[in-house]
């Protein structure tokens, strides 16, 4: 008799007769572990492919900031020549401003008035 073979009878005596968990089988034991298994290689798989969509966004990301900032570039090289021009790029502008000053500002909460 093997150890798993001893192991398996000493949980089913146990789970059967000292703390009554007839639920609690070696054989449903052995089926959650191999339902593991089975999850947990898709789950690496799907982890991998996740991984690589999120680097090939975040490269598509910086090329749009580039191109952004390079039409920021060229409104301000402008801007003396036609004072429409801020106007016309506001969004754009205002939403790479967000960005230089790191991100969006974020609402302080309310500080409690000091005793006298």
């Amino acid at each position: 008799m093997t150890s798993a073979q001893r192991s398996e009878g000493t949980i089913s005596a146990r789970s059967e007769d000292s703390i009554n968990l007839p639920d609690v089988t070696p054989e449903a034991l052995l089926a959650a572990q191999a339902e593991q298994k089975y999850l947990a290689v898709r789950e690496a798989v799907a982890h991998a492919v996740y991984r690589s969509l999120f680097e090939q966004r975040m490269q598509v990301d910086d090329r749009a900031m580039k191109m952004l900032e390079k039409i920021a570039r060229r409104i301000n090289a402008l801007k003396e020549d036609d004072r429409d021009l801020l106007c016309r790029w506001k969004l754009p502008l205002d939403f790479l401003g967000t960005f230089r000053e790191g991100g969006a500002r974020k609402p302080q909460p309310a500080r409690p008035a000091a005793v006298a």
